[in-house]
């Protein structure tokens, strides 16, 4: 993960905190490989360092397998270096304080057939952008 960034946008109409997840992930490899840069769940842990987790599921019908469009994932192809973003929303009933880590987890879904890169990357603790007055109070 070449960088990450938590902010906090204000409260939902249930008093809920809100928050954008930004995350650059990088090609530090030597070959190609492709990501997913819509994640479709979005966990938080509140450890001592809270956690947020961002990675994608499979879903069934009647016990079939539902496959998305490969545009719904947002797959991406990085060359050696290359840099995709992905960003998210994670609501908390809990605020955020000063600082979270960001962890993207990549799993293998849909049978493979999308090719997309398996494995994981976690941010090093990061500052909480809170400059929205609900946010701090």
């Amino acid at each position: 993960m070449k960088q990450g960034q938590v902010v906090c946008t204000g409260l939902d109409d249930r008093g809920r905190y809100q928050y954008q997840i930004y995350l650059h992930l990088q090609n530090v490899g030597k070959s190609n490989l492709t990501v997913i840069t819509k994640t479709s769940d979005v966990l938080g842990i509140f450890y001592e360092v809270p956690e947020i987790t961002l990675s994608n599921s499979e879903s069934t019908v009647d016990g079939g397998l539902l496959v998305p469009p490969a545009e719904e994932l947002g797959l991406v192809t990085l060359y050696p270096t290359d840099v995709a973003s992905v960003h998210d929303t994670f609501t908390s009933s809990d605020r955020l304080q000063d600082k979270a880590v960001i962890n993207y987890l990549a799993r293998e879904i849909y049978s493979g057939r999308f090719g997309n890169w398996v494995g994981s990357a976690k941010s090093a603790p990061i500052q909480v952008v809170n400059s929205v007055k609900s946010c701090i109070e």
